[in-house]
């Protein structure tokens, strides 16, 4: 009796893990057959993407078989034998289509092939190579074109001497030592230029201001304003003298002046300035200044001297026809008008400078209102569900 009661134990055990033998090879069984759909799909992907990357290689063989024939037929002349001017061409094309490896490429074969042919000191080899520092420039690698512009001067000092293309790399050393933050180092090679310049153009030429300009803005930025309002005024008597006292740089050269003497605290002096240039505008503009046809400076005094007196008999023209200026469209005339609005607050003259604020700011929505043509425009295209909206008011504006 107690054998069978043994023997049907025993069985039982064996039953028991044999169904747990069984349960875990299915749990196995099933888990492979999950693993080898994935790798199933998996496979067909990477079948899919096989079939595009060779469909791609046969189409690059293709044209690269047809490329190879069409070159059978042309003879290229070696890159010694093209100017530098068609090259720089073909670079400049490279850029505009965001190639910049090719441009890169072409700059780098032409330089070894013209070296090959005249030598490193030759002044094409110094053109392609100040190419290939615009491009670097261009990219962020400020350490690699600084590189490349130190040999192109090196090359051009050599080998022309006194010449504009010197003055062109001095100017391109000035705008990436400025570029880098570097202003005292661009200083040292804009006065390299504007000195190189003037014995090229003589003292009273145009692009010899524009040269003092930008050594007094790179002073302005080291703090030397003294040395900045020195340029600027050498700049602004050429100006003056060759373009004429209402031209648009004589104009922005006046403003830059009067900013580093609001900066020196001679404030005086930049309100001349200031108000120089907002009467030249308005002689341009209105006619000679009169009783009758005041600038928009002398009405904003006036509104300062007058601001605590009854309006009731006060004619219209003296609080009215001052915003007459807002119809000259000049970016120069509206930093004008709030710079010297900001003076006069300093000064305590808050009704003149609510004055030329508020004209700045006609100015501005003036320059934004849609003309008639556009109106009409607007109108035909409100069919197709179109609409117009205004810019922001305190977008920048450049002339």
């Amino acid at each position: 009796m107690n054998n069978n009661f043994e023997r049907k134990s025993e069985n039982g055990e064996l039953m028991m893990r044999f169904l747990a033998q069984f349960q875990n090879f299915e749990t196995k069984k099933r888990q492979l057959q999950c693993h080898n759909q994935q790798l199933t799909e998996e496979n067909l992907l990477l079948r899919n993407a096989l079939q595009g990357i060779q469909q791609q290689l046969f189409a690059a063989e293709s044209t690269i078989l047809q490329l190879q024939h069409e070159k059978q037929f042309v003879k290229e002349p070696p890159i010694s034998a093209i100017s530098p001017d068609k090259i720089q061409q073909q670079v400049l094309k490279y850029v505009s289509q965001d190639r910049h490896e090719m441009a890169m490429l072409l700059c780098t074969d032409a330089v070894d092939e013209l070296e090959r042919t005249f030598g490193h000191d030759h002044p094409d080899v110094g053109a392609i190579l100040s190419t290939l520092a615009q491009i670097y420039r261009d990219q962020c690698n400020y350490k690699e074109a600084r590189r490349l512009l130190h040999d192109v001067l090196a090359i051009r000092e050599k080998t022309l001497g006194v010449h504009p293309d010197v003055v062109a790399t001095l100017h391109n050393l000035t705008t990436l030592y400025d570029n880098c933050g570097n202003s005292q180092q661009a200083e040292i090679f804009c006065s390299k230029a504007l000195d190189m310049q003037v014995r090229l153009v003589g003292e009273s030429h145009p692009d010899v201001a524009k040269n003092l300009h930008v050594l007094a803005f790179l002073c302005q930025n080291q703090q030397k304003f003294g040395k900045a309002g020195f340029y600027y005024e050498r700049a602004l008597q050429i100006y003056e003298t060759v373009l004429g006292p209402d031209d648009p740089n004589t104009d922005a050269t006046r403003n830059n002046l009067a900013i580093c003497y609001v900066t020196q605290g001679k404030f005086n002096y930049a309100e001349v300035l200031y108000k120089t240039v907002l009467t030249r505008v308005h002689e341009l503009k209105f006619g000679p200044i009169t009783v009758d046809n005041k600038t928009i400076w002398q009405m904003a005094e006036q509104r300062e001297v007058d601001k605590g007196l009854s309006r009731d008999n006060t004619p219209y023209n003296l609080y009215g026809s001052w915003h007459r200026i807002d119809m000259v469209n000049s970016s120069t005339v509206q930093e004008t008008l709030r710079k010297l609005a900001t003076l006069y607050r300093k000064q305590g003259k808050h009704a003149a400078a609510s004055t030329l604020e508020n004209c700045a700011a006609r100015m501005t929505l003036a320059d934004q209102v849609p003309s008639a043509k556009e109106r009409r425009k607007i109108k035909r295209s409100s069919k197709a569900k179109k609409t117009y909206k205004l810019p922001v008011i305190n977008r920048l504006r450049r002339e």
